[in-house]
């Protein structure tokens, strides 16, 4: 799982980098952890991430 720095993404491409995970898991094990990082963009039907967020949380969350 690596996060391309300069991008911004989807949940769905979140979730494809994470290997396929559910949409239910995700929200279960990641949205709802208070350190996850907010959105760039949130609207009832798109939510956007900067890949860097979404690369240090998960770098602290595995122990890099």
């Amino acid at each position: 799982m690596s996060f391309d720095v300069t991008k911004e993404y989807q949940q769905f491409q979140i979730l494809e980098e994470l290997g396929g995970m559910a949409g239910v898991t995700f929200r279960k094990h990641y949205r709802s952890d208070k350190k996850f990082p907010k959105p760039i963009f949130d609207s009832r039907s798109k939510k956007i991430w900067r890949g860097g967020d979404l690369e240090r949380y998960f770098d602290k969350k595995s122990g890099r």
